[in-house]
């Protein structure tokens, strides 16, 4: 039987399972793979408050926390969410 693909290798389908990937690659060691994910989920839904996490934790991995920001401010301008 051939080994399973390396999730990080799959294309994500859906924005949920880009997600996933993008935590995946977050607890990898991988910032920049995650941010890339996480930007593009939030650019097709602007009010996607977990990409926004996601987006923003890559970018602090990748000591860019003044880039976090603005992200995160315009979710919470869009949201009520608390975790924003």
């Amino acid at each position: 039987m051939p080994p399973a693909p390396d999730i990080a290798s799959r294309r994500p389908r859906t924005p949920a399972e880009a997600l996933e990937l993008a935590a995946h690659a977050l607890r990898a060691g991988r910032p920049q793979e995650a941010e890339a994910l996480a930007a593009a989920v939030l650019k097709s839904d602007r009010s996607n408050s977990l990409a926004g996490q996601t987006l923003g934790s890559a970018l602090l991995m990748q000591g860019r926390g003044a880039e976090a920001i603005e992200p995160l401010r315009a979710l919470a301008r869009r949201l009520a969410d608390p975790a924003v």
